[in-house]
């Protein structure tokens, strides 16, 4: 109750919440590269930005050229970079060693000052180069420190000093390719300077003979496919080149109990069509689970593509340009639409792709794999490659086997979980009901217009005037602090099959009386 001097008083409260659209074309994945931090998903736009993280590419893993390729067509990536743990649960047992260096200082007895290592483990630090000379501002108290890669000259740093006291303190450089550790224990800090020369790091190792442990990980040190725990804004998890059925089982797994992701997987190299289906199925040769799940989807065959590191053409796994197909379907469009077919599933810069069913006379092989769930990329003249199916890997017919529809619902309860957020914590009665539905409701027109359903239907009490006219928040499940809403939604659906009916008439006859006989007729 207001008291004391009249006076006016203003308050402001926010009723302008909405459902927001959640952010499109991204993808998880995981792999070997170059250097670049470990089991630390780092956010890549661009190819320059790639190599500028984690290097080029490699003549031992397919990995850099694959996410060059997503990223190509304009997807943006959460990249993990995978090295070996002799035990995955412990995160101490990295094989992957930075190369390092330690110098001495300039006292007549020298120690060691300071440690100089590279910014991430792997044997591309081992060409590293440190040279320590004079400041030219100070010679009696600063030193220069350059970086070297090869012979390339590629970081410079003047006038350091090693007083922590210091704004040029050497401990607060900022580097792309080096980290140091102040070592000295002496007082006087002029002789604590490093000595003048030249130092080259080593010791690095790669850490590369990976194992399916190393690709899967562990929860307790966020390792392997737990390395994305905290990524909440990417729409396809991949592990682009490994077709171990114990990599796939895991992934399909890892997105099925975290439900906003799809694991995006292949068969492996130089199968047939029908072997292809046994590894889906896990028979024949193969003696693993079926792989089923909705949230997940696998490609076939391997495509062919020129490799400019070796200047060959050769044949790698077709995932990096399937999350680039979503990421141009999702930009192009939404994610209610198929990433596939000839307007938003081309290939790009690829040359081939080792085996066609879309071929004459393979229609028998294509029909196999499509009702197995495995989607092809096909060779057509007239629209060359394109991937050419979009079904999940569920084996039970319903729309959630249709991956349109599994990644719409996972933008879809992606943007209504957040909105929903923000009223936890709010009073369980009628009018939050109302201003629940009044929030929700626009969104989803707009999503109906954008093609995501035909039609869509919420009911959350929003009509109700009290408890007593509620049908589903009852007073039992308000006094838990239950709040319920039911959503039913009728998805888009993609066309799969054309039928185009063609007649040949008599010359006099009447197209609208045949036209009628012919629908009458079916």
């Amino acid at each position: 109750m207001a008291s004391g001097l009249p006076r006016v008083t203003l308050t402001e409260t926010d009723l302008s919440q909405f459902v927001d659209n959640p952010q499109t074309g991204i993808s998880c994945v995981e792999g070997i590269t170059e250097k670049g931090p470990v089991n630390k998903p780092q956010l890549i736009s661009s190819a320059i930005q790639f190599e500028r993280v984690f290097g080029g590419e490699l003549k031992t893993s397919d990995f850099p050229l694959i996410v060059k390729r997503a990223l190509s067509y304009g997807a943006v990536l959460w990249v993990s970079r995978i090295a070996h743990y002799t035990d995955i649960t412990d995160a101490s047992s990295l094989t992957a060693l930075n190369a390092n260096i330690e110098i001495k200082d300039r006292q007549e007895t020298p120690v060691n000052t300071l440690k100089i290592k590279a910014s991430s483990p792997g044997i591309w630090g081992n060409s590293l180069k440190i040279i320590i000379s004079e400041s030219t501002l100070d010679s009696e108290n600063l030193f220069t420190l350059k970086v070297y890669d090869g012979d390339d000259e590629v970081e410079s740093f003047s006038d350091l000093s090693m007083s922590d006291s210091s704004s040029d303190y050497v401990e607060n450089i900022s580097s792309s390719y080096i980290e140091i550790e102040d070592l000295s224990t002496v007082l006087n800090k002029k002789l604590a300077r490093p000595a003048i020369g030249t130092y080259i790091l080593n010791g690095g190792n790669d850490g590369t003979t990976v194992t399916d442990a190393d690709y899967i990980g562990s929860s307790t040190n966020s390792t392997g496919l737990y390395s994305f725990d905290d990524i909440t804004d990417a729409m396809q998890l991949a592990v682009p080149g490994v077709c171990s059925p114990a990599v796939i089982s895991a992934g399909l797994g890892y997105c099925e109990t975290r439900k906003d992701m799809v694991f995006i997987t292949e068969t492996p190299f130089n199968l047939t069509p029908s072997e292809a289906v046994n590894f889906r199925l896990g028979k024949g040769v193969y003696n693993h689970a079926t792989f089923q799940s909705n949230y997940g989807a696998m490609y076939y065959p391997k495509i062919k593509v020129y490799d400019v590191l070796t200047q060959k053409e050769r044949y790698i796994s077709p995932v990096g340009d399937v999350l680039g197909v979503m990421a141009v379907n999702d930009y192009t469009a939404n994610e209610s639409f198929v990433p596939a077919g000839s307007r938003r599933g081309k290939l790009l810069n690829a040359l081939g792709i080792d085996v066609n069913v879309a071929g004459k006379g393979r229609a028998g092989e294509a029909n196999y794999i499509c009702e197995n769930q495995i989607n092809p990329i096909c060779l057509f003249d007239d629209t060359g490659i394109v991937v050419w199916g979009a079904q999940t890997l569920q084996r039970q017919a319903s729309l959630l086997r249709e991956l349109n529809v599994r990644r719409m619902l996972i933008a879809v309860e992606k943007a209504v979980a957040s909105y929903a957020r923000a009223y936890i914590h709010q009073p369980d009665d009628p009018q939050t009901w109302r201003e629940f539905y009044r929030g929700i409701e626009p969104k989803f027109r707009d999503w109906t217009a954008s093609r995501f359903f035909y039609d869509y239907r919420i009911y959350c009490d929003q009509d109700a005037e009290s408890l007593e006219d509620a049908k589903l928040n009852t007073p039992e499940s308000v006094q838990r602090g239950e709040f319920k809403c039911q959503i039913l939604v009728k998805p888009v659906v993609g066309i799969k099959w054309i039928s185009i009916d063609c007649a040949i008439t008599r010359l006099d006859a009447d197209f609208d009386e045949t036209l009628t006989d012919m629908l009458d007729s079916e």
